[in-house]
């Protein structure tokens, strides 16, 4: 916008956009749901590094920071998550593991309809 080409901080804006945080820094960055940008947030990128995405009910959908990603059902409950360290986990709604790997111990990957064990690893 014209206030952040010249220097200043940018107003606190509805419909999603740059956040200023103390000082002038920028903070976040959002983008809205809706024709206009005027409905809940859908995405936030934090100068931080971390960022989510969230479904159009508020709920978290995908979630990044530092150390980890996971993606999440519409009911909040983890579809998938890994880590920096190589670990991860994929689930069905229902909460059955269909992959699992611990990168210090391995993993299985498990049939998707009866939740068998197909294949394992260390």
């Amino acid at each position: 916008t014209l206030r952040e080409l010249a220097g200043a901080p940018p107003e606190e804006d509805v419909r999603g956009g740059i956040r200023a945080a103390a000082g002038g820094e920028r903070d976040e960055y959002t983008v809205r749901y809706g024709k206009n940008s005027t409905g809940p947030i859908a995405v936030i990128v934090r100068q931080d590094g971390t960022s989510e995405a969230r479904y159009i009910s508020g709920s978290v959908a995908v979630s990044v920071d530092e150390y980890r990603i996971m993606a999440m059902y519409r009911n909040g409950d983890v579809a998938v998550t890994g880590d920096h360290n190589g670990n991860g986990v994929v689930t069905l709604p229902s909460g059955m593991i269909l992959y699992n790997h611990n990168a210090g111990k391995g993993g299985r990957l498990c049939d998707l309809v009866t939740g068998q064990e197909k294949d394992s690893w260390s």
